[in-house]
């Protein structure tokens, strides 16, 4: 859990409803480097929220620039053929 990550969100997401759930759960679930690294399931099962709703906050955070790639499109394909999580960074 990144606790400035906590923190901006709690005051500052421009967030709300099951975003700002999502949002929130992300912020506990950053490592240091703020880089999320948890599948949209088990996302969407912490902030009580569908998986549509992740799906849906996640293209919203990275069009606000709340969050960004870590991986280029090559890597993240592998990463998806493996089942592993699509790696993102929050940005705050």
């Amino acid at each position: 859990m990144s606790q400035p990550a906590r923190g901006w969100v709690k005051s500052r997401s421009p967030l709300t409803g099951g975003e700002y759930a999502v949002h929130l759960t992300m912020a506990d679930t950053v490592d240091d480097q703020c880089i999320l690294r948890i599948d949209q399931s088990r996302l969407a099962a912490e902030s009580r929220v569908s998986k549509s709703t992740v799906t849906r906050t996640v293209r919203h955070m990275l069009a606000l620039g709340l969050l960004e790639r870590v991986d280029t499109a090559e890597q993240e394909r592998a990463r998806m053929a493996c089942h592993q999580p699509v790696r993102l960074r929050m940005v705050f």
